[in-house]
């Protein structure tokens, strides 16, 4: 239960990084956590970076892989 951490990585260095704390986030959001304004601000920057990010899916692995389209499919499945 420590979200403050989460959101800590969220504005994090790593894209990766930024990227699970943004999925946990509104994965938290969508069970009903309220997020602060500068939050979800910053939320919504992760969600449309065009950085390249390594995502894997069962046992395939994708490089290069923009930030914006891993949340992007995230938001479409969940």
């Amino acid at each position: 239960n420590r979200i403050d951490l989460i959101e800590n990585v969220l504005r994090g260095y790593n894209p990766g990084g930024r990227i699970f704390a943004a999925i946990a986030l509104l994965r938290m959001k969508r069970e009903g956590l309220r997020l602060d304004p500068d939050v979800t601000a910053t939320l919504n920057k992760v969600a449309h970076l065009n950085v390249p990010v390594t995502t894997c899916f069962g046992c395939l692995v994708f490089t290069g892989r923009k930030a914006k389209s891993v949340v992007k499919q995230f938001l479409e499945e969940w």
